[in-house]
Order: structure tokens, then C-alpha cells, then sequence
């Protein structure tokens, strides 16, 4: 069965869209986002983008592409944890204003 997920955006920024579904207990979401402002983002530290009706069964990540001239792209990831979904990096960055990011992760839901 294909359930849809159910958001509740936590960015302020304007341009921001996620949708996902849930197959078979595995969910993927699909996100676009673009930071209004520069910012800076310690590693392993997460910008909450949205919540979500389900939860994750555990971490899941993936590359989140942008536009941005840094290097360590391979380093910034979609990332999701319990019922949250966010912007992470391996590493201390600046993220430069106006960088769309795009991206899409699946991981294992939890039965309720």
C-alpha cells in the first residue's frame, strides 16, 4: 500500500518543498529548499526543515546537491531522524544566501 506523508514545515524560508510517500514500511521524501540567508553550520549539527506524520525506524541520509561554489558537496546531506527532516553537514560551513539544495532519502518507518 502507498500512504502519503503528512508535513509540517519548520523552515521560515519561503521556497521550501517536500513531499513523500511510505511503500511497504520504507519511506522516501523529496525535498526542495533555498536558505534565504547565509549561515554557518557546525558539523553533525541539523537545520530542522520539517516534521513528519511517521517515524523513522533510524537515521537516514543522503547527498543534498546545491548550488554552491564550496567544495564538500559529498558532504551535505538530507537527513532524517525520528519524526524530523533536516539539513546537515560533515563538517564547519558556510552556506552561502540564495543555494537551493535538492535531494531525496528513503529509510525504514516504524509500525504504529
Amino acid at each position: 500500500s502507498v500512504t502519503p506523508i503528512r508535513f509540517t514545515k519548520l523552515t521560515s524560508d519561503p521556497e521550501f518543498t517536500i513531499s513523500g510517500y511510505v511503500v511497504n514500511g520504507l519511506a522516501t521524501v523529496y525535498c526542495r529548499w533555498v536558505n534565504k540567508g547565509l549561515f554557518g553550520n557546525k558539523a553533525w549539527n541539523g537545520v530542522a526543515l520539517a516534521s513528519m506524520d511517521v517515524q523513522s525506524a533510524s537515521e537516514g541520509f543522503n547527498e543534498f546537491v546545491d548550488n554552491s561554489y564550496e567544495d564538500h558537496m559529498e558532504n551535505r546531506f538530507l537527513y532524517v531522524a525520528g519524526n524530523t527532516v533536516s539539513f546537515r553537514t560533515s563538517y564547519d560551513a558556510t552556506i552561502p544566501a540564495n543555494t537551493w539544495h535538492v535531494g531525496n532519502v528513503s529509510f525504514p518507518v516504524t509500525t504504529v
